[in-house]
């Protein structure tokens, strides 16, 4: 890890950021490796402080490793919040079997079959009744 603090009147964030990673760098080309980057942190300055901080954390690897391509920061959670809850439920399905079904749909599905000569009028005429009774 190199870091680094300074005022915004001698340097700027970016120059900054590219003193240490350069730093990093030299350090690993001097191993005969490469940095790859961890993490950073930073700080900019504002109207009420002058100062800039930068925090790079690096992992020096050999040049044939596979994170060795890695350019990029892979995102990690400063802060992980876990919320374990448990959750009960009284889930109960409604059983349409035994639901009565619509009467107008019933009498009207026992037409259809009269109509077309699946029942005969005194059957239909029994079903009707059954149904009107029901209801």
């Amino acid at each position: 890890m190199v870091s680094a603090e300074t005022t915004r009147v001698y340097h700027t964030l970016g120059e900054l950021k590219a003193r240490l990673i350069g730093q990093a760098n030299e350090f690993a080309a001097s191993k005969g490796r490469v940095a790859i980057p961890i993490s950073t942190k930073e700080t900019d300055a504002s109207p009420f402080n002058s100062v800039i901080k930068f925090e790079y954390q690096f992992r020096v690897v050999d040049k044939n490793d596979p994170e060795a391509k890695r350019t990029a920061i892979v995102p990690r959670a400063d802060i992980v919040i876990e919320k374990k809850e448990s959750i009960s439920a009284d889930l109960r399905r409604e059983d349409l079997t035994a639901r009565p079904a619509d009467l107008y749909t019933e009498l009207t599905k026992l037409d259809d079959l009269r109509k077309k000569g699946i029942i005969t009028d005194a059957e239909f005429d029994a079903q009707k009744k059954k149904l009107l009774e029901k209801n």
